[in-house]
Parts: structure tokens; sequence; C-alpha cells
């Protein structure tokens, strides 16, 4: 078990990082989980009147409260997806990935260069309001995935900046190592090639630089499910019940190609990264229940 120190030392809650399978199998998360389980039923129905948790933000660094959408009863709420801060407006998943990233950037400070792969979100607006040079990006195929995505960042996106920049996170026009840290949530499982994706990180992290991923994470099988495939000729071919997933900048739900589990740990490393690892942040007093889904690497 590979406990976290820096950068992580600096951040105010229990974490930890699990580089394999067999270590997340003799981790607390995994041995606790009953204990886990009960505590999280008993949060959910202590305050199931209200539908709120109240805590410590740590990216705002003061009590918030945190919502979540009513169950019934006996159901656990998707923590993950939910318990958005009252201040920043954050889902759990999101301020954990920004803590890392700040908690890795504190060294370079407000100088430092993040690339966060979705440029219209609340997230990439929460990071470039903290770092001035901040880069954001969407996948933009066409002038009609532009104009929604132009529309979306005026209604709901304050922060993510005037103008909208497109990158292909397999063929990034960023020059080799010009970034400090790389942030991506929710994006992998829709490229075919994320392997080039990863790459195409590495290449772009100066040495040492951080990235931080979220993706939707088996953690009880080594191997990535494949869900769909790309043929030669640009069609796509299901190999599972297509899964989609929604996105409200696009036309469409976008469609998920992996369900990724531990064996994509190999692929960070394959791509030129040390120190890979999921991250276990169980802290009910912060709003981090749940499976939060983040992985964290070193740029070798």
């Amino acid at each position: 078990m590979a406990v976290a120190d820096a950068p992580f030392a600096t951040l105010p809650f229990a974490l930890r990082s699990y580089p394999d399978r067999a270590a997340w199998l003799e981790s607390e998360a995994v041995l606790g989980q009953d204990l886990r389980y009960l505590a999280e039923l008993g949060l959910a129905e202590r305050t199931a009147a209200q539908a709120q948790l109240s805590g410590v933000c740590w990216f705002c660094r003061r009590r918030a409260d945190f919502a979540y959408a009513p169950v019934a009863p006996g159901e656990l709420p998707n923590w993950r997806e939910q318990l958005a801060c009252n201040g920043c407006g954050l889902i759990s998943r999101v301020r954990l990935g920004l803590l890392l990233a700040c908690a890795a950037l504190e060294r370079t400070g407000p100088a430092a260069v993040p690339y966060v792969t979705e440029q219209v979100t609340p997230a990439y607006g929460a990071l470039a309001a903290r770092y001035p040079r901040a880069i954001g990006s969407e996948y933009v195929p066409d002038e009609a995935a532009a104009e929604r995505l132009r529309q979306y960042m005026e209604q709901c996106a304050a922060g993510s900046g005037g103008t909208l920049r497109h990158e292909n996170v397999t063929v990034l026009t960023l020059a080799d190592r010009s970034v400090d840290a790389v942030l991506s949530f929710e994006v992998l499982e829709h490229v075919p090639d994320y392997r080039a994706a990863l790459r195409e990180f590495a290449r772009v992290l100066r040495p040492g630089g951080s990235i931080v991923l979220s993706v939707p994470f088996l953690s009880t099988q080594q191997a990535t499910t494949v869900r769909a495939t790309v043929e030669p000729d640009g069609t796509v071919r299901h190999l599972l019940e297509p899964e989609y997933h929604g996105d409200p900048a696009a036309s469409d739900s976008c469609l998920a190609y992996y369900n990724f589990s531990w064996d994509f740990l190999d692929e960070l490393r394959a791509a030129g990264f040390a120190d890979a690892g999921l991250v276990d942040a169980w802290s009910p007093a912060s709003a981090f229940l749940g499976a939060g889904g983040i992985m964290t690497a070193r740029r070798a």
C-alpha cells in the first residue's frame, strides 16, 4: 500500500493512493467498506429532510453545505456526482480533483500553467480564477458544436474565457513540456484511442508535472471493459449495449467506449508516468463519500 505524501501532504484530510488492485484489496476502503456503508446510510437518513450535508469545503476553505438529490429510504445517493458545495458549486469528484491538482501546483504558485480538457465547465472557471495562465479546451468537431458550446459558456460557465479553444486530446497543439498539470474529468471514456491521449498528456507535461484524471472506474475487476470500437471506415462497432453519458453542451449524449479498471494505471505508466494510483479520500466532514474514481500520476 502506497501512503500518500508530498504533494498530497498539504491536504487537510486523510488521503491514500493505491498503485494496483492487490494493494486496494488490502486497503481501508475495501476492508472497512461495511462500516463506510453503514456510516453513509446513517448520514443519508439523518439528513434526508434537507437533502444536504454540512461540513467544510477545502476548495473554498470555509464551512459549507453540500446538496444531493433525495433518495428512497435505505438507498444511498450518488455521492460522486452530487454533494455540490453551496460556495464554489463544485460536485464531489470535481472538488477532489481540483484539490489534488492545486496541491501538486503549490510549489509553482500562481504562475503555474494547468491544462484542463474541459473549458466550458465550472471546474475550469474555478481553476482559472486561481491560476490566470490556465488553459482550457473543448473538442469542437464543427460549427454547430462550437455554437452550442458558446451558448452554454455564456449561460453557466462564468470564468471559462471569451474564446473557445478547440483541441483533440489525441493530437494536442500544445508545445512539448509546456504545462505544469493536466486535468481531465470524465472525458477519456469517450475517446476511442485514449492511449494516444495519455501519450499526448505526457508530452505536454513538464518533468515532474502532475496529471489528475476522473473516469468511470470499476475497482472490482482488473481489466478494462471495451464497450465499443471504431472501424477503419469510421463506423462504430458496439460490443456491448451502448452506454451514453449526458453532455449539456452537446446535441446528443456521448457514447462511452470504455469502463476503465486497474489496467488503466498500467496504461498511464506505459505512456511515461510514474507514481500512478487510484486515490481514496473518504471524509464525511469534507463531503467526500462513496468512490471518487480519481487517479493521479507524475510525469517521469
